[in-house]
């Protein structure tokens, strides 16, 4: 009753967005996209309750493919919400709609130029194209380019996906403020693996 209930809030929630013409609301628009996104993922941990999980996976996977379809427009309306326009949070929250995006590869690589051209002119992250870079790099089997996404595990410790090289990597991740070197962000990441996933993990 309770995954149902919040299912039908989303809803309601995507449902208002306005994919307004003149893009007056385009901020507000993904922030509605982005409570809906997170609602879900937030309220139920994934491996809390075996019973529940494939229906919040259902839930989620439609609340993406509409939050996708809705985006898809906005980006094609608007453009990327440039941050001196529409403020960091917009670009940062059609960043994360984007990485959510998995099923719809066109909108990821559309997103990625936008995305590239506004970080290009300081209108948005660096480190938000790095992460989306790697996410497309990873799922079209070529090598990533900053080493943000992981493969998997072995022996309680994060394996990178494929990179070119460590030297390589962490040259890319100096030229883009605030990154930090590779070896720093396996430390990080290996920290705070969730002991779901690794039962031995610190």
């Amino acid at each position: 009753m309770l995954l149902r209930a919040l299912v039908l809030t989303v809803a309601s929630i995507i449902s208002n967005v306005s994919l307004a013409t003149d893009c007056r609301n385009y901020a507000t628009d993904l922030a509605a996209m982005r409570v809906a996104d997170q609602s879900l993922r937030g309220h139920f941990p994934l491996h809390a309750d075996p019973s529940i999980s494939p229906r919040l996976g259902n839930a989620s996977e439609l609340i993406d493919r509409t939050n996708a379809r809705q985006l898809k427009h906005l980006l094609k309306r608007c453009g990327w919400p440039l941050t001196s326009k529409y403020g960091k949070e917009a670009s940062a929250d059609a960043w994360l709609l984007v990485q959510h995006a998995d099923h719809d590869r066109e909108l990821q690589r559309h997103a990625l130029v936008l995305l590239g051209h506004a970080v290009s002119i300081g209108e948005a992250r660096g480190g938000d194209l790095a992460y989306l870079s790697d996410r497309l790099a990873v799922a079209e089997g070529r090598p990533q380019l900053y080493g943000t996404q992981f493969a998997g595990f072995e022996d309680c410790k994060l394996v990178l996906a494929t990179i070119d090289s460590r030297e390589a990597v962490n040259a890319r991740r100096r030229a883009i403020s605030g990154m930090p070197t590779l070896e720093e962000y396996e430390q990080f990441a290996n920290a705070h693996i969730p002991s779901a996933e690794c039962p031995k993990a610190p």
